[in-house]
């Protein structure tokens, strides 16, 4: 799990979905210090792996993470590397 805290005091992190912790990075947003993940958002659905955060001044995130699988079933063997952007109120609007 990656953290970063937003200028407004807010967590995020990002996470990778169990079973395997290896597929699907997802952001979530806590409103309190961590003790609780309320809202959480799926950035891409597949394989992925090592994430890394970073929060920006003006309050949007940058994730980079490696994503898909060369031979489509090892996760060890990523396709590509990605960075995504968004923000809190995104995560926050997830389903």
């Amino acid at each position: 799990m990656r953290q970063a805290w937003l200028p407004n005091g807010i967590l995020l992190c990002i996470s990778l979905l169990p079973p395997a912790c290896s597929v699907a990075p997802t952001g979530q947003v806590s409103d309190d210090e961590g003790r609780t993940w309320r809202y959480h958002r799926i950035l891409e659905e597949g394989f992925s792996g090592y994430s890394d955060l970073a929060a920006l001044p003006d309050g949007r995130l940058l994730c980079f993470y490696e994503r898909g699988s060369t031979d489509g079933e090892n996760n060890y063997r990523p396709r590509r590397l990605t960075v995504a952007r968004f923000d809190e109120e995104w995560v926050r609007a997830g389903p």
